[in-house]
């Protein structure tokens, strides 16, 4: 029997998922890809027939059904970005993070050297042991709160170069509700969609602290 791809359904822990078949015919393994909607494609060879395909679906259900719901509950910011976009976005972004940290710096006037605007692949922010900032230029693209929590998160690394209590303690004499700050902005991935690529496929970004 010829396989073709398409929408399949399956029941995993009582639970119906709907799942799309790719055909690959490179495909050596049966590889599942879950996106940051809960969508969930399924790759194998024209070789691997149904039923081996949800047997392994079966055997993998846990993983499965924790990994939808995990990034069901993720915040994702949809962005279409053109090419060249620390070129495009990066002056902007530095006069929003001037402006921030003159705002913000007034409580504790942290001395701090040089601002550089970057475009990070794994950080929203980082700041060195000489005391020199760095942001993502992609924090253009989040809330405002989200953006100052960045902001504030790095700044008070200029007089705690870690994540101590004491630190924690620094964050909060300047945002007293870091603690969802710190939840939402881990739940939140910014999401390229680029013009010139085929429909459905998608550049991911998710970023750390």
């Amino acid at each position: 029997m010829t396989q073709e791809s398409g929408k399949r359904n399956i029941r995993l822990k009582n639970q119906n998922v709907e799942y799309f078949r790719r055909i690959s015919p490179r495909s050596r393994s049966v590889r599942i890809t879950i996106s940051l909607e809960g969508d969930m494609s399924v790759s194998a060879s024209p070789s691997v027939n149904e039923n081996r395909i949800e047997k392994f679906l079966a055997e993998k259900a846990d993983w499965i059904l924790r990994a939808i719901a995990k990034v069901k509950n993720r915040n994702v910011v949809v962005i279409k970005a053109p090419k060249g976009g620390l070129i495009r976005y990066g002056k902007e972004t530095r006069a929003l993070v001037l402006t921030r940290i003159a705002y913000f710096n007034s409580f504790h006037r942290f001395i701090y050297k040089n601002i550089c605007i970057k475009n990070q692949k794994s950080r929203w922010g980082s700041c060195s042991k000489k005391g020199n900032l760095n942001f993502n230029y992609k924090i253009i693209f989040l809330p405002t709160h989200l953006s100052d929590y960045i902001i504030v998160h790095e700044l008070c690394h200029l007089k705690e170069l870690n994540h101590s209590p004491r630190f924690w303690s620094l964050v909060e004499t300047i945002l007293p509700d870091y603690r969802s700050l710190r939840s939402e902005l881990y739940k939140t991935h910014i999401r390229f969609v680029r013009p010139l690529l085929k429909p459905g496929i998608f550049d991911f970004s998710g970023l750390s602290l």
